[in-house]
Order: structure tokens, then C-alpha cells, then sequence
């Protein structure tokens, strides 16, 4: 089973519309309905949580990511690699719409990052140190993101057919 996933208010789940209690602080784990008899976590639930990690929101109904983490899900690992290009420009796309990242156009029509969103901000510090010129084309940091929830899909997956075959499962 899958948790429900928290809109951006942290108080309603993106699937089923339950709702939390204003007495609970913190989003619960718990089971989602909506999800009953789906997988594990698959590469869109992985660049979900690191969506939520780094910019500290989530999916609500109306922005569609939810459809696009389902869509990520049922490709699986291989879908998602074969997809990136498409994967990466939903990204930037959300990017922009939800002002994640200011960018400005360069001379030869890349994006630039000028500013972000407060927690990605000592990401970006470190990884903008290490291109040159200073200058942090959107595009590549996205692939970086997207790519990443893909291999830890691909990490898990490989951890839960281990177990399987130890019969740890």
C-alpha cells in the first residue's frame, strides 16, 4: 500500500480527500485507500518526496502532478529513462509556474538561474561552485533531480528483489 500524499497545505491527501485532524502536527503515514492494491514506491513517488525536500511543497488538485507521479509510476524505472526529456520538461515547466526558480535567458537562449526557492538555496550555492562562469542552466539541475529519483527507484527495486530471494520478505 501507498501513504496518502499531502496537498500543499499539508491538510488534505491529493488522492482520497482525507482530511487531517488540525490537532495533528505532522502528516501521518497511513494507507491510502485511493491506492489500494497499487505497487511500492515507484519513480514518481521518489521525485515526489524529493520535490518536497527541496522545495517544500507538494502536488495539489488542481496542478496535475499527481497524474504525472501516477504516469511516472506505471512507465516504471525503464518508462521514466526512455521518458526523461518529457520528465524534465514537465519539471521546468512546474518550475516556472511555481516559482521555484527565477530564471533569465542567456545569449544562446539557455535559462539561468538567478534565484530559488529558500531550501534550494544551499544546493544550488554548492552546485553552482562547481560549474563555470557561475551561471546554473535550469534544464541540466532539473535532469539532476529527475534522474536521481530514478535511481533510487532503481536502488529500492533492486533491495526489494534481494530480499525477496532471501526470503526475507
Amino acid at each position: 500500500m501507498i501513504d496518502c500524499i499531502p496537498d500543499t497545505l499539508n491538510a488534505v491527501c491529493v488522492n482520497c480527500g482525507w482530511k487531517k485532524p488540525e490537532t495533528m502536527k505532522i502528516w501521518p503515514r497511513r494507507n491510502c485507500p485511493a491506492l489500494k492494491g497499487e505497487s511500492p514506491k515507484g519513480p514518481g513517488d521518489f521525485l515526489h518526496d524529493a520535490i518536497l525536500t527541496r522545495v517544500g511543497s507538494g502536488p495539489t488538485r488542481e496542478c496535475g502532478c499527481t497524474d504525472k507521479i501516477n504516469q511516472m509510476n506505471r512507465w516504471g524505472i525503464q518508462g521514466c529513462k526512455d521518458n526523461l526529456e518529457t520528465i524534465i520538461g514537465w519539471m521546468t515547466q512546474q518550475a516556472k509556474e511555481h516559482k521555484w526558480a527565477t530564471t533569465e535567458t542567456d545569449n544562446d537562449g539557455s535559462e539561468i538561474v538567478i534565484e530559488t526557492v529558500p531550501p534550494l538555496k544551499a544546493r544550488l550555492a554548492r552546485f553552482i561552485a562547481r560549474r563555470r562562469g557561475g551561471k546554473l542552466l535550469l534544464r541540466p539541475f532539473i535532469k539532476r533531480i529527475v534522474f536521481g529519483a530514478i535511481k533510487q527507484a532503481e536502488r529500492e527495486a533492486a533491495k526489494a528483489a534481494t530480499a525477496y530471494q532471501c526470503g526475507d520478505s
